[in-house]
């Protein structure tokens, strides 16, 4: 599990002030001797005092990987 938040204060106050959050997990499974899966879930906010400048995001990601 990795996660961060980042807050940019604008001192000129022509962009506002934005907090960037991002947190992400996973999980990997070795299926078969070359064989690997993985789920994974990530979510990032982006709260902005500028119009049309936030959002959210949720992802999920999955992956099989064969080694040779």
């Amino acid at each position: 599990v990795t996660g961060s938040w980042q807050r940019i204060e604008d001192t000129d106050d022509n962009q506002g002030d934005t907090d960037f959050w991002f947190i992400e997990g996973d999980i990997r499974r070795q299926i078969r001797p070359r064989l690997e899966g993985m789920i994974g879930y990530s979510f990032t906010r982006q709260d902005s005092d500028r119009d049309g400048d936030s959002y959210s995001e949720n992802r999920v990601q999955a992956r099989i990987t064969a080694y040779f």
